[in-house]
């Protein structure tokens, strides 16, 4: 979709997704070219890699999704309150095919931090101190802080947590995105149709 397409659909919304998508074209590149396996993932790390994967080529829509899920617009403090947690089932079916729709998106909500921490790991604690901290002085710095998202694969008993900071340069996209009430649906049809955000042209 070009760019000015995607403006005439409502570009106050999708600028921080078709910016996001330009800003990691390399990485979205990289994960798209990997040779797909040759049979359906059985192994944790067959698992791990697939989700990395799915993680890295729809990274535009889950962090669009996150902004609207915690209303950062408006509440900017939920950065230290609340966590975006989104569960996946697999759909591996299409991993060959279509690795933007390897898993699908079964839910999506959000859960306080601290309840969050304390459903985790002590192996955890360090690296999540490390990130309140930073989030701190992103938020001292003129930013919002850091977002933390949490995708699950129950099924698979697999998790990873994907930080994004919301730093002072991405402030100006921020200020003029509306919120979005059917995000969560958003979200759904995005990841289920395979498209990889809406990126503008360059």
């Amino acid at each position: 979709m070009s760019s000015r397409e995607c403006q005439k659909l409502d570009w106050d919304n999708h600028k921080i997704q078709c910016n996001e998508t330009g800003r990691r074209a390399e990485e979205i590149s990289r994960a798209l070219n990997v040779d797909p396996p040759t049979t359906v993932p059985t192994t944790a790390r067959e698992i791990n890699d697939a989700l990395v994967r799915w993680i890295e080529l729809q990274r535009p829509i889950i962090i669009l999704s996150s902004i609207h899920a915690l209303r950062l617009q408006s509440t900017p403090e939920r950065c230290f309150s609340d966590v975006f947690v989104i569960t996946l089932k697999s759909n591996f079916s299409n991993l060959v095919n279509s690795p933007t729709t390897s898993f699908l998106v079964e839910y999506a909500h959000t859960q306080s931090l601290e309840s969050f921490f304390g459903d985790r790991s002590s192996s955890y604690r360090l690296m999540d101190e490390q990130l309140l901290v930073q989030s701190r002085d992103i938020r001292a710095d003129g930013g919002f802080g850091i977002v933390m998202i949490a995708i699950n694969v129950p099924q698979f008993s697999q998790s990873h947590t994907l930080p994004f900071a919301c730093t002072k340069a991405v402030m100006p996209e921020l200020s003029c995105m509306k919120w979005n009430s059917h995000w969560k649906q958003h979200l759904m049809d995005t990841v289920a149709s395979g498209l990889i955000g809406l990126a503008p042209d360059v």
